[in-house]
């Protein structure tokens, strides 16, 4: 199976931040970690959870 794997991109460098099955229209996902300002929050999509992304980022935010 495949899962969404959270992501807290800090000055370029993804930190794991939690995976989350996914829903039809969108989901609400806490997140492990903490977004500071210049930070980016992304989605990978995943085989499993893994501790640098391997899957394109299919979301990411503005820097916060």
């Amino acid at each position: 199976g495949k899962t969404y794997e959270a992501w807290i991109v800090e000055r370029g460098s993804p930190v794991p931040a939690g995976i989350f099955p996914g829903a039809e229209d969108r989901d609400l996902v806490p997140l492990e970690g903490t977004v500071d300002p210049g930070d980016v929050v992304a989605v990978t999509v995943e085989e499993e959870r893994v501790s640098a992304p391997e899957g394109e980022m299919i979301v990411a935010s503005e820097p916060a």
